[in-house]
This record gives structure tokens, C-alpha cells and sequence, in this order.
């Protein structure tokens, strides 16, 4: 099928296009003062990491007492930024995690637009940096590595779609051995009877969990190390059951408990600080329940995900990628709010199809799912949660788990258009068009249907 002919017409969106991105930065400046003023009074996570990583390397098991929480390869990885002072580590750590969103975000655009399109609209861009941007913010803010697994999984995904599957089994691979739960797209590649990047992600796996740091660390070292890090951070929730319920675990295990169970209130860090469950069920009851929704989430992929691979550059797929991002936020045992950047994938995915062909309805009602999705994360904010309740509206908000149902928005709307999409032809939805300024300011249109060929 052969494109419609282009007007010759000035690309004046490009105007617009700059305006969003100088916008972007102008935050992300303002956003690294404000963290810099945190890493000087010790308030980052990277900077708490810094002693302990530094310890690590003096050969004392940080995940003992300390409790480590990412694997040793992640620390070997880290090492260089923490042998700067504070301040200039976690500004460089920062400015690492801005420069990779930037190159996630991209990425992201990449997959989700029409082959032969070379960028998308102002008005995409913007909406889907700025639905974006709290979570983003949050992890910037708190000094994690999320936004490190982002660019990781979006990279794999990228790879994968391009026919690199050793890349992408490889770096995926990485994203798993610096945090567990991307391990779900494992299956997924299986399911996709993508074996080439399974078998490069084992490949991947053994090398970063055991050649490489046994390499650096010593067999015996890096082994005790591994075994440590199990027993304190995944033997008690694959085990023997543990739920963390403060009101800052944003995953469903996390929010469900603490609605659905008389949770012990206290002062600490880690407790339970309002008491707002709605039931008081067993806790034993609970956690099954939690077990088979979590088991039904990931059966539903199976049922989801029916887009073919004979065409992996189906904008399609970015829809079953963001599908299992969230579902691996919601059965994670903790997902606290910056573990939520991940919602770059199906905001991108929902606010590109607001724009696409179809009945008005179908784009009025994933606009409101995207607004709603946008307001309950805001809620948890001081400065619009903070006008409730006497000042304390966003900590109920976060209490009740407004980021968690916010996702729950996001995941029905997305599983919906999967579905509805699932049985049109690939071809259909590679040759959409964008809206473009210069030519319309209507939603993007169907190429090759309306609009006379070019022949040869």
C-alpha cells in the first residue's frame, strides 16, 4: 500500500515540538535544585547507598544488617559515581537518570508512531510528558534506580522490535538483575515463541548475576552476597508470606491489605500510620485472594497480548508491553510511587489513540480515562490533596492507594483497546498518520483508504 502524497506546507508544529521539550528541561533544572539541596542534608536514596556501597567494596556483606536491596551487580555498576562527594555523585546520578527518561521517552515515541512518520504531534508529546511527570519526578527526587529500569526494559523492548533479540535478551537480562520483576516479560517472549532473546536473557542472567561479579568480587564473596540478599529481601514475601502495608507500598498486594485488614497502626518509618481499612478480613483469607488475582492478572496476558510478531514494528505491541509493566506493578509485593514511571508505556500507547480514527465515544472515553488516571495521581500531591481534610487529603489519597487505582484506570483502558485492535489487520495500524498541524488539526486518518495513491 502506498502513502498518500504529502503537502509541501512549513512543518510549523515543530515551533510547538521545541516549546515542550525546552519546558522538559526547564523542569528537570529547577527539579536538580531542589535535589541537590536533598543529597547535601543526606534525604536520597543514593546518597544513603554511597556508604554502603563504599563498604561493599571494603569487602563487608551490605546485605546482612544494611539489607542491600538490589543485587551486588547493581552496586559493582554504581561504584564509580560514589567514589565523588555527595553532592557531585548524586548530581551526576541525577543527570544519568534525566539524560536515559529523555532516551526512554523517545524510544517510547518510536514504537507507538506509523512507520514512515518521523515524529509525532506537539500536542502527544506534551500531554504524555506531562501525565508522565510526577512519578518521573518522584523518582528524581528520591535518588532510586526505576527510571534506570525503565530505560533498560524500553531499550529491550526497542531491540526486540528492531530484530536485535541477543540485545535485547542481554539488556533485559541487566533490568532483571538490577530488580526481579521485569522477569515477566520472560514469559512473555515464550509466549511470542521468541527464543532467541529467552535464550539471550539466561545468557544475560548467569553473566550478570554470577560470572561478572564473581569476576570483580571473588566466587566465594559474590555467593554470600546472592545468598544474603535472598533470604532478606525474597524469602519473606515468596515464602513466607510478608506484606509490607505502609501507606507508601502503592501494589495492590500493599493497598488491598490495608484496606481489607485490620493493620496495626504506628509512629515508624515502615508502619501503618491511618487507620482506614474498610473490613476487617482474615489476613490468611486476604492473602489468598491476593494470590489468585495476582495469578489471573498474569493468565490475562495470555489473553491479551494476541498481536502477531510477523510485523514487530505493529504499534500494537507497545499496548501488550504496557499491559505487563502494569501488571508487574500491581503483583509486585511493594511498588511505591516512583516505582510507577513505568505508566510512561501506556500513556504513551492511550494519548496516541485519543488521536486515531474511530467512533468520538471510543475517544471521549480513553481521554477520561486518561484525565481520571492523572487526577487520582495528583490527589496524592500536598499541593491538591493538601486543600482536603484539613491539610491531610493526600495522605489519605496515598493511604487508600490512589496510584495503585490510577493504574487500575489505566490497565482496563489499555486492555480494552488491545482487545478491540486485536482483530484488525497490522496493516491498518502501521499506516496511520498522526495529526499534523499544517495539514489538519482533525484526528490522524487511515492512509491509502480516503485519499487517492501515487502510482508508478
Amino acid at each position: 500500500m502506498l502513502l498518500a502524497p504529502r503537502d509541501a506546507a512549513p512543518d510549523f508544529d515543530r515551533h510547538f515540538r521545541r516549546a515542550v521539550w525546552i519546558a522538559a528541561l526547564i523542569t528537570m533544572v529547577g527539579a536538580a535544585l531542589v535535589y541537590a539541596d536533598k543529597a547535601a542534608e543526606d534525604r536520597s536514596a543514593f546518597v544513603r547507598w554511597r556508604h554502603q556501597v563504599l563498604q561493599f567494596w571494603d569487602g563487608e556483606n551490605i546485605y546482612d544488617e544494611m539489607r542491600f536491596p538490589n543485587p551486588p551487580i547493581f552496586p559493582i555498576t554504581i561504584y564509580p559515581l560514589m567514589t565523588l562527594s555527595p553532592v557531585t555523585g548524586a548530581l551526576t546520578w541525577f543527570t544519568i537518570k534525566v539524560a536515559l527518561t529523555a532516551a526512554s521517552i523517545w524510544l517510547c515515541f518510536l514504537m507507538v508512531r506509523p512507520t514512515g512518520e518521523r515524529t509525532l504531534p506537539s500536542w502527544i508529546q506534551g500531554f504524555v510528558l506531562l501525565l508522565s511527570l510526577r512519578p518521573i519526578l518522584s523518582d528524581l527526587h528520591h535518588g532510586n534506580n526505576n527510571l534506570i529500569i525503565l530505560f533498560l526494559v524500553v531499550a529491550a523492548l526497542q531491540a526486540w522490535r528492531k530484530g536485535y533479540d541477543v540485545l535485547a535478551g542481554i539488556t533485559l537480562a541487566l533490568a532483571i538483575s538490577y530488580k526481579i520483576t521485569p522477569a515477566l516479560f520472560v514469559p512473555y517472549f515464550l509466549y511470542k515463541r521468541s527464543w532467541r532473546t529467552v535464550g539471550a536473557t539466561m545468557l544475560g542472567m548467569v553473566l550478570f548475576v554470577l560470572v561478572i561479579p564473581s569476576v570483580i568480587l571473588g566466587p566465594s564473596f559474590n555467593l554470600l552476597c546472592l545468598k544474603t540478599w535472598w533470604h532478606g529481601m525474597m524469602t519473606p514475601f515468596l515464602v513466607n508470606d510478608f506484606v509490607s502495608p505502609q501507606e507508601m507500598n502503592q501494589s495492590m498486594v500493599g493497598v488491598l491489605t490495608r484496606l481489607l485488614t485490620d493493620s496495626k497502626t504506628g509512629g515508624g518509618r515502615y508502619d501503618v500510620h491511618l487507620d482506614l481499612n474498610l473490613v476487617s478480613w482474615s489476613p490468611a483469607f486476604v492473602k489468598a485472594l491476593l494470590k489468585g488475582i495476582s495469578i489471573g492478572l498474569v493468565g490475562m496476558l495470555a489473553l491479551l497480548c494476541r498481536t502477531k510478531t510477523s510485523r514487530r514494528d505493529d504499534s500494537r505491541l507497545l499496548g501488550e508491553f504496557a499491559l505487563i509493566v502494569m501488571t508487574m506493578l500491581f503483583v509486585s509485593e511493594r511498588s511505591w510511587k516512583h516505582h510507577y514511571v513505568t505508566l510512561l508505556l501506556p500513556y504513551t500507547y492511550l494519548v496516541y489513540r485519543v488521536g486515531m480514527p474511530g467512533p468520538k465515544w471510543r475517544r471521549v472515553a480513553l481521554g477520561g480515562a486518561l484525565a481520571l488516571s492523572a487526577f487520582l495521581i495528583a490527589s496524592t500531591s500536598s499541593e491538591i490533596g493538601g486543600i482536603f481534610a484539613h491539610g491531610r487529603g493526600h495522605k489519605l489519597a496515598q493511604g487508600y492507594g490512589m496510584f495503585l487505582w490510577a493504574g487500575v484506570v489505566l490497565y482496563i483502558a489499555t486492555a480494552w483497546s488491545v482487545w478491540v485492535e486485536g482483530g484488525a489487520d497490522c496493516a491498518d495500524y502501521r499506516d496511520i498518520e498522526p495529526v499534523s498541524p499544517e495539514r489538519s488539526t482533525s484526528a490522524p486518518h487511515w492512509v491509502g483508504k480516503a485519499q487517492p495513491t501515487i502510482s508508478s
